[in-house]
């Protein structure tokens, strides 16, 4: 019979047969050990997701067989968050880090060993810690910020997410649909419908933005909400409504775009069938319709009901990119 493979995981005592040994220790903790939250990336050490801490040091545990923390002391993500008001975890959440969250788990346990062994890191020091854990989002600023913050032990300016939330305004009612994406409020307000979960990546700016850039309208004006369950919204690749493999702005790039340029197409005819006058005198403008010629205007909520009741055109013009505001 192999000898047993003692260690210390997360506080306590664990023995396993030694003829586990060869296994990773990713493996191990996960299938033998119930412990999901190191993940599996790459398989050779060069991602960081599977990061653990070792007797205080961050290390891939894909590439690190059980065996050779036989008398370590071993420390997962999930010791970490058993921690009373881990500093890591804590500013992590009121930096609002995560994006996908996959490399999160790794992300905090080379954060936190990098504290454990520099209180008070410098930038340099900070992106040499964390270079062994990728992030495909691209969350870099905020993982410096939220270590900063760590190191300094202060939430005072730095809120939990629900408490940014509730100051948020309520939306106006009884705006007019015009697709599904975009909708206008009587006050000029122009809602953009979020086809896609915020996961991080911004979409709730993003999506705006571009409805906003093709609508003439500032982005004050512009607000959003998210989209109920509708095959209005399916990912056309994937063929069903869902927010998946960074697709959000490749699959609602146009769509998004041709919804705001079909709304402002039809304002300009609503503004010129009010006024009797040549439609071509008119055009779209900081969230109003102007007549050239005379100077006079009209603002969208003013416009909005019967805008919505014209034919929807079929091929209304995108903008060209050299004339993009946002």
């Amino acid at each position: 019979m192999s000898a047993m493979i003692s260690f210390t995981l997360n506080g306590r005592v664990v023995e396993l047969d030694g003829s586990l040994g060869e296994q990773p220790l990713l493996w191990m903790l996960r299938d033998s050990l119930g412990l999901k939250g190191a993940k599996f990336g790459c398989g050779h050490g060069g991602c960081g997701a599977c990061t653990v801490q070792i007797d205080g040091r961050a290390v891939p545990s894909c590439t690190t067989l059980t065996k050779d923390v036989a008398g370590k002391a071993i420390t997962t993500i999930e010791g970490l968050a058993k921690r009373l008001d881990e500093p890591t975890i804590r500013a992590w959440l009121a930096e609002q880090v995560p994006q996908c969250g996959y490399c999160q788990p790794g992300m905090l346990m080379a954060a936190s060993a990098l504290l454990a062994q520099d209180p008070n890191p410098t930038d340099a020091a900070i992106d040499a810690a964390m270079s062994s854990v990728l992030c495909r989002c691209g969350t870099y600023q905020r993982v410096r910020r939220a270590i900063h913050l760590a190191a300094r032990h202060n939430w005072v300016d730095a809120p939990f997410p629900e408490a940014r939330l509730t100051s948020l305004p309520a939306l106006p009612g009884g705006a007019i649909r015009f697709n599904p994406w975009v909708k206008i409020a009587r006050d000029g307000t122009v809602i953009v419908t979020a086809g896609r979960s915020e996961m991080g990546q911004g979409v709730t700016t993003s999506l705006p933005m571009m409805v906003a850039e093709e609508l003439e309208v500032p982005m004050d004006r512009v607000r959003f909400e998210f989209a109920p369950a509708d095959h209005a919204y399916d990912d056309p690749i994937i063929h069903r409504q869902i927010t998946v493999g960074s697709l959000s702005m490749q699959t609602t790039w146009e769509p998004v775009r041709r919804a705001g340029a079909e709304v402002r197409e039809r304002l300009i005819s609503a503004a010129a069938l009010r006024w009797n006058v040549d439609r071509a005198e008119c055009g779209a403008e900081n969230g109003v319709v102007l007549h050239r010629p005379s100077g006079r205007t009209l603002d969208y909520g003013a416009l909005a009901a019967n805008a919505a009741a014209l034919p929807v055109p079929a091929q209304p013009p995108l903008k060209d990119f050299d004339a993009f505001r946002l």
